[in-house]
């Protein structure tokens, strides 16, 4: 049983933007993946790459699982495959001999920075007819739509801790 309470199931644009989104979802994924075959990484190691990016420095393992939203398992052999192509470096943590801290070497940043730059002009080649007013506003509305889903994310995550 779905945890949302359905508003107003009826209205047609409620159900054309459901469509929409995951029509959008889907594209996006394919589109993406092989973008990052052409780098030869995959999504899944592409995104804990920008994880780890963002964090700015070292971080810990559990704090990337957490923050990619993905099982210490699944992050261990990612991790383990972004070293051995040398583009994560990892250390001990010295405050807990038994963890490391994992960072982003030259070399993953390069990788990462040209990945954006070939997404960027994908995104910009989709945003063609599009005015600039419009574009802010597109960007206004999914950054709202954004928030919402984030809002409704982290209420789940705190409601299945308890």
């Amino acid at each position: 049983m779905s945890p949302y309470k359905l508003i107003a199931p009826e209205l047609p644009e409620i159900i054309k933007l459901r469509d929409l989104i995951h029509e959008i979802s889907h594209i996006s994924k394919v589109e993406m993946m092989r973008e990052m075959a052409d780098y030869q990484i995959t999504l899944a190691q592409f995104n804990v790459l920008r994880c780890i990016a963002h964090q700015n420095g070292e971080v810990s393992i559990s704090k990337i699982s957490h923050e990619c939203q993905a099982v210490l398992p699944t992050m261990s052999g990612i991790l383990e495959r972004l070293e051995l192509r040398g583009l994560i470096s990892k250390s001990r943590d010295s405050n807990d001999r038994r963890s490391y801290l994992v960072s982003i070497t030259p070399e993953g940043q390069s990788l990462l920075d040209q990945i954006k730059r070939t997404h960027t002009q994908q995104i910009e080649g989709f945003m063609l007819g599009i005015s600039e007013k419009d574009r802010k506003n597109f960007i206004r509305l999914l950054e709202q739509y954004l928030r919402n889903l984030k809002t409704r994310f982290d209420q789940q995550m705190e409601d299945h801790i308890e």
